[in-house]
């Protein structure tokens, strides 16, 4: 009888996820600029093509303008900044329910708007939570640029991507975008991640798959925290590639075992894909290890 609530239950989580009501204008998605969508409990998000206006309105202004305001970048930093900004864009993925976002996003605005950048050069992009829109906005200027985790910075010269800052800076914005320009070797947050994207990129991936313990060791060394592989995992759910993100949940449960966390969301993976037996069980151990 457990077993089968606790399978209702994460039934029911799927589905309320990926229908999650969203209160949109109508128009043309390649209008949506500045739009606020809202989740099941009414609370507003930003979706989509954003503009600075956009985040300076209520209730964004909240966490926007203190963030904004309090930051003061490292002056002598800026003047070495100036010059390498010089004809590059940016393109911010963010999220406006994301605390990350909400403290660095603001700060990297100020420190490109006291560098002399125009909003011209600057494209701020608002990605979703739900199922069906887990890092994604609703014209997926996303796509193709391995988006995992927001916010996500990158530096364009010419159209081609140079580097890209992702989450939170390593030392601080400033100096890793100084890194950036200088075509230092800078590595951004998340290596566990983007190992994990390179081994997807590879058309012949899924005959690998029996190498699992090797690769969980190799991960091991690169991974920061649980939810580094969770959080890919979830995207590649939303993306429809199952099996991408089956093995990836796999591989962090591996290096999480008694997570529930990681428990839970390889549960929902296998629901995903069919498998009802599979996720119940791991399912009742994510609760298990839960209740411990």
């Amino acid at each position: 009888m457990r077993t089968n609530i606790l399978l209702c239950i994460l039934s029911i989580a799927v589905i309320s996820d990926s229908c999650q009501p969203k209160i949109v204008p109508a128009s043309s998605v390649s209008n949506y600029v500045n739009q606020i969508i809202r989740d099941a409990q009414g609370n507003p998000d930003l979706y989509g093509q954003t503009t600075e206006e956009g985040l300076q309105q209520a209730p964004f202004s909240n966490w926007y303008l203190p963030q904004y305001n309090s930051y003061t970048p490292d002056s002598s930093v800026l003047a070495a900044l100036r010059p390498e900004l010089r004809n590059k864009t940016m393109q911010i993925f963010m999220a406006t329910w994301c605390g990350d976002s909400k403290r660095e996003v603001p700060r990297m605005l100020k420190l490109l708007h006291l560098c002399g950048v125009p909003p011209t050069a600057i494209g701020i992009i608002n990605t979703g939570r739900g199922d069906h829109d887990y890092k994604q906005s609703p014209t997926h200027e996303e796509r193709g640029k391995n988006i995992h985790r927001v916010p996500t910075f990158i530096v364009y010269q010419n159209g081609k991507e140079i580097n890209r800052i992702v989450e939170s800076p390593v030392q601080s914005l400033e100096k890793d975008l100084l890194s950036i320009l200088h075509r230092e070797a800078y590595v951004p947050k998340y290596l566990g991640a983007a190992w994990m994207l390179q081994w997807h990129s590879h058309a012949d991936w899924q005959q690998h798959e029996h190498d699992s313990t090797i690769l969980a060791g190799d991960l091991k060394k690169l991974v920061l925290n649980r939810s580094e592989l969770d959080g890919l995992g979830k995207v590649q759910l939303s993306l429809q590639e199952i099996n991408k993100a089956l093995f990836t949940l796999k591989l962090n449960l591996m290096l999480f075992p008694e997570e529930p966390l990681a428990l839970r969301s390889f549960s929902k993976a296998l629901l995903r894909k069919g498998d009802t037996v599979a996720a119940n069980h791991y399912l009742e151990k994510a609760e298990r290890y839960a209740r411990q």
